[in-house]
């Protein structure tokens, strides 16, 4: 995704998309931006304000699987397209680093006096069960994107279980 075939789609010429994002960077920011917001990830807010972090991790899941599956053959090509990509992967992960912080947010939590090492290893779970190569692989054979968020949710409430059990 370079700034001229930006332009090119656009009808415009270089120097417009320049002056309007400046950098390679900050287009790819902006595109990450919309796509944010139109896939539902502005719902996330919702999930960590919910006074049990249980039901916002839960949220949490569900937000992510609606996010993964709009506009799911872009996503995919996204992913792919990192791989070659160096400043592309940068920006990917550092919207990853996004969702590994709220994780971690949550499971502070719910995991609570556990230890560091668990609630650690908790985020890591928990990071690679809410991401897109795992709802993918998930959803690649014709798995429902509603199946796939249910059978997260149920591998992630084992996960925390490990670490917190349920309090009665």
């Amino acid at each position: 995704m370079s700034l001229d075939a930006v332009a090119k789609a656009a009808g415009v010429t270089r120097l417009t998309v320049y002056n309007q994002f400046g950098s390679r960077r900050a287009l790819l920011e902006a595109v990450f931006d919309d796509l944010a917001q139109r896939g539902g990830l502005g719902q996330l807010a919702e999930a960590m304000a919910d006074g049990n972090p249980r039901a916002g991790l839960d949220r949490l899941i569900t937000i992510f699987c609606a996010f993964w599956d709009f506009r799911r053959a872009a996503m995919a090509r996204l992913e792919a397209e990192a791989i070659a990509d160096p400043e592309l992967a940068d920006s990917l992960a550092a919207r990853n680093a996004r969702r590994r912080q709220a994780l971690a947010v949550l499971v502070g939590r719910i995991a609570g006096r556990s230890g560091a090492r668990a609630a650690r290893d908790l985020v890591d779970v928990l990071f690679a069960l809410t991401g897109h190569a795992f709802f993918a692989a998930l959803t690649a054979d014709g798995r429902s994107t509603a199946a796939a968020c249910a059978l997260i949710q149920s591998l992630a409430s084992d996960a925390v279980a490990r670490v917190a059990p349920p309090q009665r």
